[in-house]
């Protein structure tokens, strides 16, 4: 049963930030849920997706101040699901926190499908919309926080661990960045809003199982996927289930060189798949653990 989303107050933890709760959609859910005035519609949840970019919206969920152009959107999720709609202008506002961009180009979505290839894919008109807050500009739309003003479009902090209150902090002060350790991204498509962009999936890590080296790839640190996926490389000692998620009680590493690493065991609350692919993608488990900066005007991914 679905949970209605609590209602809670931003706080500003140093000068100059702010802090905005992510709240779960369901008890024991994942908390990666913010609620956002579209257009000056009524306050909606999105989900925060640092995987993918641009803000998507159901048309029930947008306000009348939304500006609708010509444009039409098709959107495509690796997970099968397919939004088309239109490209409209509106101001999206942080309700309480005072925190609104400019009036900047959103997805409304008008119709869902799936994937011919992935017919039961989780797409669903009744699910909140998705707000993109990858780092690379050069598309048709970017993401929200990086048009927000002045020092709160600089950067943000991802603070989703376990037995804490989860929360984005925007324009994280230097105080609040010191415990971080970075790795630096390269640069994105050229930006088409006249802001930096970068390449979010650009930072390279190296995995390990059991102790035994997988694969050193990219990495895409990713709120909206909830599987981790990593290429396993030549190592072979990993125990995997029916389904092909690695099974309990193994050791699993993620290093990042000089910013990151983490072990764990495994316990069956996590879905970790060692398959190919060129680009891994931590998925939500990481953010169990480790709170993650995105420094969108120095392009670099920290963590602590």
């Amino acid at each position: 049963m679905l949970l209605a989303l609590a209602v809670a107050t931003p706080t500003r933890a140093q000068q100059g930030e702010t802090s905005v709760p992510l709240v779960a959609r369901e008890a024991g859910g994942n908390p990666h849920y913010v609620r956002v005035s579209i257009g000056n519609g009524p306050a909606a949840p999105v989900s925060v997706d640092t995987g993918s970019v641009g803000l998507y919206v159901f048309q029930r969920e947008v306000g009348p101040e939304v500006e609708r152009t010509d444009t039409p959107i098709h959107q495509a999720y690796v997970d099968g699901t397919r939004f088309d709609g239109y490209v409209g202008l509106a101001t999206v506002r942080f309700p309480g926190s005072g925190l609104a961009t400019g009036k900047i180009r959103i997805g409304v979505i008008t119709q869902v499908s799936c994937a011919p290839e992935q017919p039961r894919c989780p797409g669903s008109d009744q699910k909140p919309g998705v707000m993109g807050v990858g780092m690379d500009t050069g598309g048709r739309l970017a993401s929200p926080f990086a048009q927000l003003p002045g020092q709160a479009g600089s950067a943000f902090v991802v603070d989703a661990r376990s037995g804490g209150a989860p929360h984005i902090t925007f324009g994280p002060s230097a105080g609040t960045l010191a415990p971080f350790r970075f790795a630096d991204l390269r640069p994105g498509r050229p930006s088409t809003i006249g802001l930096p962009s970068w390449d979010g999936g650009s930072v390279r890590g190296c995995y390990r199982v059991n102790g035994e080296a997988a694969a050193c790839q990219e990495v895409i640190f990713d709120t909206g996927e909830w599987d981790t996926v990593f290429d396993p490389g030549s190592a072979q000692t990993m125990r995997l289930g029916p389904h092909g998620f690695l099974l309990p009680d193994q050791s699993f590493e993620l290093e990042v060189p000089g910013a990151l690493h983490l072990r764990l065991r495994t316990d069956r609350s996590m879905y970790i798949k060692p398959k190919a692919t060129p680009r891994s993608n931590s998925g939500t488990l990481l953010f169990r653990y480790v709170a993650v900066a995105f420094d969108m005007r120095r392009g670099r991914i920290g963590f602590e």
